[in-house]
């Protein structure tokens, strides 16, 4: 009968397996909606205002193009040409080089914060599965057993030998029992 105990303390220990592997879930789960989730998105925003500054800059260069039609000396647009080009390719170069420098970041940075979400899935995960295999070696334990105490098998047979001379003596015990209290009463009532 010692294997039900330590069935129940293994039941037990399951238990609490199980409840640290769904609080790591509920953990990986919240690192993904909370933290992942804003990382990802605050990238998506600052591209979307790279994309927008870009938008205002080349609007800023039309408006440059369309009042330079107003000039007529040749000299005077091709200078105002040339300064456009030239604002128009160092924005575009800041414009690049900022992006590069915001994926590099958002890219080691995601790669970490992923990699934590997938740890804290996949050790929550197996622990909730270790929790799950100790129940079931807890249960089989236990079936075992009653199979074993059912069968008779963890019973242990008296041999004929002594099962004779035991039965002998309860007798020879029972018998001097009836003979000591018929005496005993034979001398109250008499």
């Amino acid at each position: 009968m010692s294997e039900i105990p330590k069935s129940n303390a293994m039941l037990k220990k399951a238990k609490w397996i199980e409840i640290v592997g769904l609080a790591i879930l509920l953990i990986a789960s919240f690192w993904q909606i909370f933290i992942v989730s804003f990382f990802e998105e605050n990238f998506v925003d600052s591209q979307n205002y790279a994309n927008e500054e870009i938008f205002y800059d080349l609007l800023a260069s039309q408006v440059d193009i369309a009042q330079m039609s107003l000039i007529e000396d040749l000299e005077k647009r091709y200078e105002i040409l040339n300064e456009l080009s030239q604002r128009n390719a160092k924005r575009r170069t800041e414009t690049i080089l900022a992006r590069q420098r915001k994926f590099e970041i958002w890219r080691d940075g995601a790669q970490v914060y992923q990699n934590i979400r997938i740890a804290l899935f996949t050790i929550g995960s197996l622990l909730l599965l270790f929790s799950k295999y100790l129940e079931i070696q807890s249960l089989k334990i236990v079936t075992i057993k009653k199979d074993d105490i059912e069968s008779g098998e963890n019973i242990k047979l008296i041999p004929d030998k002594q099962s004779n001379n035991r039965d002998d003596m309860a007798e020879e015990h029972s018998s001097k029992e009836i003979t000591d209290s018929n005496s005993v009463h034979d001398e109250h009532v008499g």
